[in-house]
Formats: C-alpha cells, sequence, structure tokens
C-alpha cells in the first residue's frame, strides 16, 4: 500500500516520462524491492556507500557541498517518499494555539518534502482557515515534485529556490506562526548567520519546530555542535516548551 506521497510520484512520474501509470508503478516497486523499502537499513547502507563512493567528485566541504546535496537528490527523493505526510492530532499544542487565527502563515526551510508542513496545512484548512506556507530548499527534482503535491492538494504556496552564491539565504515574506527548520542546522555552515536571517520572519508568540540539540559527525553533518545556535535561540527569545531527542519546539516569547 502506497501512502500518498508515493501514489502521487507514481502519476506524476508518468507524466514526467511520458509512460503510462502501470509501467510507473512497476518502476517504484522495482526500486522498493531492491532495498527492501526506501526507508530500510538496506537502503541505509546503500546510500552511506554511495557518498563514499563519489568522494573524488564531490565532498561535504563549503565549496562543494551543494553540489554533493544535488547529485544525490534522488536518493534523498526515495528515502522522503517512505514517510507519509504527518497526521496532526485534535489536541496538538501548535494547532490548538493557532486554531484561532483567521490567517496562519508557515515555513519550511530545507524543506525536502515537508510532510509536517503539510500536514499542519490539511489540518488548518480543514478548520476553515486561510493558510500560506513557503517552502525553502535547493532546486532538485525533488522540488519541482513538491510544486505538483502542493498544487493537487490545494494549498497556497511560494517556494522559493536556494542559490548556489555562498550567501546565508532565506527568502523576505510575511511574518509567519509556525516555522520548521528540522534535519538542518547540523548540515550548514555557520547556523546562527541563517538563523538571524529565519528569526526576522518569525511572528512575536510564533511556534519554530527544529532540532538543536547536537548531532553525531558525519558525511554532511558539518556542524554537528550546535552549542553556538543554541545560545543564539536563547538570546533571541526563545522558550522551548517540548523537548524531544528527534524534535523541538520553541516559542518565541519575545522580540
Amino acid at each position: 500500500m502506497l501512502n500518498t506521497l508515493q501514489g502521487y510520484f507514481v502519476h506524476w512520474n508518468a507524466e514526467r516520462l511520458n509512460i503510462s501509470i502501470d509501467e510507473s508503478l512497476s518502476r517504484f516497486e522495482k526500486s522498493l524491492q531492491s532495498v527492501d523499502g526506501h526507508d530500510s537499513r538496506t537502503f541505509k547502507s546503500f546510500s552511506l556507500g554511495a557518498y563514499e563512493l563519489y568522494l573524488p567528485f564531490h565532498y561535504d566541504d563549503e565549496n562543494s557541498v551543494f553540489e554533493s546535496y544535488q547529485y544525490h537528490s534522488n536518493m534523498h527523493f526515495l528515502r522522503q517518499l517512505a514517510w507519509p505526510i504527518n497526521t496532526i492530532e485534535d489536541n496538538d499544542l501548535i494547532f490548538t494555539q493557532l486554531s484561532s487565527n483567521e490567517q496562519i502563515n508557515m515555513f519550511d526551510f530545507g524543506c525536502g518534502l515537508s510532510q509536517l508542513c503539510l500536514g499542519y496545512a490539511l489540518k488548518f484548512k480543514e478548520l476553515g482557515k486561510k493558510v500560506t506556507i513557503s517552502l525553502i530548499d535547493i532546486p532538485t527534482l525533488m522540488f519541482d515534485f513538491l510544486k505538483y503535491v502542493c498544487h493537487n492538494l490545494e494549498i497556497k504556496t511560494d517556494f522559493y529556490e536556494v542559490p548556489n552564491n555562498g550567501e546565508y539565504f532565506f527568502p523576505t515574506i510575511d511574518k509567519c506562526q509556525l516555522g520548521i527548520v528540522t534535519e538542518v542546522f547540523e548540515h550548514l555552515y555557520n547556523p546562527r548567520e541563517y538563523f538571524k536571517k529565519i528569526n526576522s520572519s518569525m511572528d512575536f508568540d510564533g511556534f519554530m519546530i527544529t532540532n538543536i540539540h547536537d548531532h553525531e559527525e558525519g558525511y554532511m553533518h558539518v556542524t554537528p555542535n550546535l552549542s553556538e545556535l543554541r545560545k543564539s535561540f536563547s538570546d533571541y527569545g526563545y522558550k522551548i516548551i517540548v523537548d524531544n531527542k528527534g524534535q523541538q519546539v520553541f516559542r518565541k516569547a519575545y522580540e
């Protein structure tokens, strides 16, 4: 049984390659079977091996990490497809706190397939709220697919491609009540500079979902020690309200 994103992928890829839905599904199923599923240990082992295999061409250093992400993006794409759009419960903390707003703006920086942001957007739409999301990532085939998904889900979305020019990029957008920056900061050189720009788009009393615990060292974890970033969160007035190993929720308590 395919999840919603995988189902969309089969149809999108059929259109992209000008093949039948059946052929597209068959190709996807063969891909799944080749590694025991795209969320399996087999696929993870394959991915780690691929990083090492192509080290002669690009690495995670500041000069070539952008190229590395683009080269490995289809592998990351398949991995992302294994994770369904999040289901947001009625008693979810952020949902209950923001559900009185008529307009809700959200962003997802380094969004991947933005499963969490899409989950909140759909939940607020069910409530009859006006929702606008801003999705920010490097230009890849996965980002093109995400445009297809948002169009079909009828979510008002602005897309921003991160340029490969060495600047600390974050778009100028309306103030947001919810910001999502998950599995991102440890992948950035000087994440505090990105955070300064991200903070400027956060509304007072808004929520940010992220993870600024230290991470294991490894390929593409270019800043595993996030102690300086944690200090910046405190300096900029963010108070932690949920602190799990994999995910943290902060609230912007003051300007």
